[in-house]
């Protein structure tokens, strides 16, 4: 029967025999030598809060905004609502595009992040005709070289029909909570 040993040239328990072990044998240690091997992950699952901003618009399904869990923030999919009226935006892909970044700052700024604090989106497109426009908006809330990791696709429909919908991973230190 094996029992976990310490590779002291990796500084980690393992858990099969030490002649399966790429490191040389002599360099094992058995664990009745160590102190007892400590779990690597957490027995209860992260504390998570989900957000609620007045700055965006409300949920219009069963999900949250957001929810903050060990320091990310995982940002639902935005479309282009006007929290204060609940009604979309008119107008081009560019103006739902802004009222989109719009609602993911609010959302960010509740837990005090910024747009520097994203690092990873997820674009949904109506239709690829709409790149150019989109991308220009996106481009600028910004700073150059800058921009989290992403990627845009082309879907079939989107909720309420709009053109541009957006979601996202932020990491970072959160002082409101």
């Amino acid at each position: 029967m094996a029992w976990p040993v310490h590779c002291r040239e990796r500084s980690v328990y393992c858990r099969v025999w030490p002649v399966h072990c790429r490191v040389r044998q002599v360099d094992l240690i058995s664990l009745r030598e160590r102190e007892p091997l400590r779990p690597t992950y957490s027995q209860t699952p992260p504390a998570m809060k989900h957000i609620l901003s007045k700055d965006a618009p409300a949920p219009i399904g069963p999900y949250s905004q957001a929810v903050l869990a060990e320091g990310r923030l995982y940002l639902s999919g935005q479309i282009a609502l006007d929290p204060a009226t609940g009604q979309l935006v008119e107008g081009d892909v560019a103006a739902e595009t802004r009222r989109v970044m719009d609602n993911i700052g609010a959302v960010l700024a509740a837990v005090g992040m910024k747009f520097s604090n994203l690092v990873k989106c997820s674009i949904f497109l109506k239709s690829m005709d709409d790149f150019e426009a989109m991308n220009a908006v996106y481009g600028s809330y910004f700073e150059a070289g800058k921009a989290p990791a992403r990627e845009t696709v082309e879907v079939s429909r989107l909720p309420r029909n709009v053109r541009v919908e957006i979601s996202g991973i932020a990491y970072g230190r959160t002082p409101a909570y």
